[in-house]
């Protein structure tokens, strides 16, 4: 009998951005063992380069587990020894054609529907989602650009009235330093004490945060830095951008989504968060 499109597509999930398939889930598809599945990828290992198949790491395993729930059924993915490796769709039809079966090529056929019908699917929801970002963006300009002239026109009624701006309007000396106008050195203080924060606890430097470089162990603080930032000091993502070196506010808004539903879904990182608020005075509600 054929095997369903749909049954693959069930085992498909997001990781790095990328849809893959779990070895646990792909051993019950090409029915064999998982230990006799890795066994095979290990044999073959020129074949399946890091870019199309890589083990997860412990905070990954987690993640995708809570969203699982119960990792459907399959008992004995629950108490492993080592962690999960997964593939892409290149790897799985690599490791189809490698095993060779009856049941391999229909796993072949099925998988490749499935992440066709993915694409074809985000393709459609990244339109979508790029047309309400583009919108998003267009209003955040308009918004910054009243700001301006709200700053603007404050400054000459605090020069005329020779009361500097942060002493006559304190809730806005904030945003005239996001605007350029430096009148508070505390605020700079804030951004750094965050971002030494955050760098002691993952024992990085601190200039990391604000680099290019897109390892794991620096992307992670990095996203907590920048959600910190924008929750405690309400910055604007322009100026956040600013400070870690020019990112725009997609990324920006994408490390704050990030870091606000890894808090829900992952205990660990929850805690991190709150340790490191707790440690700067910050109310972690």
């Amino acid at each position: 009998m054929e095997l369903a499109t749909s049954e693959v597509k069930s085992h498909i999930h997001l990781i790095r951005g990328l849809h893959v398939m779990m070895d646990s889930d792909l051993a019950v598809l090409f029915q064999t063992k998982t230990k006799a599945l890795n066994q095979t990828v290990s044999r073959n290992n020129e074949r399946f380069p890091e870019d199309f198949s890589f083990p997860l790491t412990r905070e990954e395993y987690e993640t995708l587990r809570s969203q699982i729930v119960t990792l459907r059924n399959l008992a004995h993915g629950q108490h492993r020894k080592y962690l999960p490796r997964v593939f892409t769709e290149h790897a799985v039809l690599i490791l189809s054609s490698i095993l060779n079966t009856d049941r391999a090529i229909q796993v072949s056929i099925a998988s490749a529907r499935a992440f066709t019908q993915l694409r074809s699917q985000k393709d459609s929801s990244n339109h979508v989602h790029s047309l309400q970002v583009n919108a998003l963006l267009g209003k955040i300009d308009k918004i910054d650009l009243k700001l301006e002239h709200t700053i603007s026109e404050l400054r000459v009624l605090t020069k005329q009235s020779k009361e500097p701006i942060n002493q006559a309007t304190p809730q806005i000396s904030e945003i005239a330093y996001c605007k350029g106008g430096h009148s508070d050195e505390h605020q700079v203080k804030r951004i750094y004490s965050i971002q030494s924060a955050v760098a002691k606890k993952f024992g990085i430097n601190a200039s990391d945060l604000s680099s290019a470089k897109r390892e794991q162990r620096i992307v992670l603080p990095r996203q907590i830095t920048i959600y910190l930032i924008r929750k405690h000091l309400g910055i604007s993502f322009k100026e956040i951008g600013q400070v870690f070196g020019g990112r725009n506010h997609a990324t920006l808004i994408h490390a704050v989504e990030r870091i606000s539903t890894k808090i829900k879904l992952n205990q660990a990182i929850g805690s991190t968060v709150v340790e490191v608020e707790r440690s700067l005075g910050f109310e972690s509600n």
